[in-house]
Formats: C-alpha cells, sequence, structure tokens
C-alpha cells in the first residue's frame, strides 16, 4: 500500500478516537449539569387565555409538601391544605431514597436525581436527573416523562404523553418504584 494512504487512514483514526471522545464528555456533562428550570407546559400552553401574570401566579403558588409516615404535630393544618387543593400521596417500595417513604404533592412536582425535585432519588443511577414530572389539572393528576434516557412506567406500560394517575398505579423511574396511595 502507497504510504500516503496509510498516511490518510491514520489520520481518520486519529480523528473518529477524537470525535468518540468528544462525545463521551458531552454525554458526560449533559448527565451532570443542573437542569434548567422551565414553566410547566400545561399552564403555559393553557387554551384558557391566562395571561403571563396569572400564570406565573398559579405556579408560584403551588406548594409542594412532603410528609413522613408518622402522624405530624400540626395534622388540622395539613388537612386545611389539603381541602383547598387536591393533593397526591405516592408511596416509595424498596427503600431507595432513605428515612421518608410518603410524599405528598400538591400543584406540580419533579422526580429525578438532581437535588431541587420534590421526589429526590439521588442513589438511582438508572434515573435522570429531572426524570418525570407530576401535575394537577382540573382535579385530576397526570405524570409526564421528560424526556428521560430510560423513560418512565405507570403499571409496567412505558407512557409516552401525560397519563392519568389513580390510587393503585405503580410508577416506575429507573429502579425506583412508586405507589400512588390515598
Amino acid at each position: 500500500m502507497p504510504t500516503g494512504l496509510l498516511d490518510l487512514f491514520k489520520y481518520v483514526l486519529i480523528a473518529l478516537i477524537w470525535l468518540f471522545f468528544l462525545r463521551v464528555l458531552r454525554a458526560v456533562w449533559v448527565q451532570i449539569k443542573e437542569p434548567k428550570r422551565e414553566k410547566p407546559r400545561d399552564l403555559a400552553n393553557s387554551s384558557k387565555g391566562l395571561s403571563q401574570d396569572i400564570i406565573e401566579e398559579r405556579i408560584s403558588s403551588q406548594t409542594i409538601k412532603k410528609s413522613q409516615n408518622s402522624t405530624s404535630k400540626n395534622h388540622g393544618a395539613t388537612e386545611t391544605i389539603q381541602a383547598r387543593q387536591p393533593s397526591i400521596r405516592l408511596k416509595l417500595l424498596g427503600g431507595l431514597i432513605g428515612n421518608q417513604d410518603t410524599y405528598d404533592i400538591t400543584g406540580i412536582g419533579t422526580i429525578g436525581r438532581g437535588s431541587g425535585c420534590t421526589i429526590p432519588i439521588p442513589v438511582d443511577e438508572f434515573s435522570s436527573m429531572v426524570h418525570a414530572r407530576i401535575y394537577g389539572q382540573n382535579g385530576q393528576f397526570y405524570i409526564e416523562d421528560l424526556e428521560s434516557t430510560n423513560g418512565t412506567f405507570v403499571n409496567n406500560a412505558k407512557i409516552d404523553n401525560p397519563t392519568a394517575l389513580v390510587v393503585g398505579d405503580h410508577i416506575l423511574i429507573g429502579r425506583t418504584n412508586l405507589e400512588v396511595v390515598r
């Protein structure tokens, strides 16, 4: 083989190795960077003609609280808040997260490895930084996959669109199992 052709193959091989290396660096960067805080799509794209100020006020007024399995001291106050805004309770199955095993979500919540998530699952390497979103709309709660790598499953079926949640549904995010409870 001519020497010039061997040199060409050598440079092409070096270029391919560099492209592979840069692709690996990009994949690592995407996984470790902080997720962008974006407005929820259901309120921002609402067809009810709400002004931007009202949408932002509704988003900022949504409260998300986490609760332990044990009865809290301000149980009466919790019932008052829940009476005003519908909420959904998710129970962790398997104990991956630690001491907290139930989560009450009122309004909008996120699930993922990121520390800013409503339900943080930092030890689950198969979940994305912000993996899925749960939100209430017209008295019904929905779960939506946020373009995660491994997908979100409800009752062992992968979801591609927002899916309504009912009591008894099982949610699989990475290796973390959650159940919708009363």
